[in-house]
């Protein structure tokens, strides 16, 4: 159940994401001579659960995901038990 919703959990971080970047994507796709902006995130998880920082994002700009592999893929790994005797 965990590993399903930690699953969820970044297929929305990804939406959302996705979401905010889609128009400003376009837009510097037109403005081709300008200097383009593109605004960082990063995604890693801890004790909590998943941390995106920043935590907000700024409409129209483009978004750059960071995934922190070591932190996101041990929140992903299946958990196993050994049945005590």
């Amino acid at each position: 159940m965990r590993t399903i919703m930690a699953t969820a959990a970044v297929a929305v971080a990804v939406l959302v994401t996705v979401a905010f970047a889609a128009p400003g994507a376009l837009r510097a796709q037109a403005d081709k001579g300008q200097e383009k902006k593109v605004q960082l995130v990063k995604l890693s998880f801890d004790d909590k659960g998943y941390v995106v920082t920043p935590s907000s994002v700024t409409k129209g700009i483009p978004v750059k995901m960071e995934v922190d592999l070591d932190t996101v893929k041990a929140a992903c790994a299946p958990s196993s038990s050994t049945p005590s005797t």
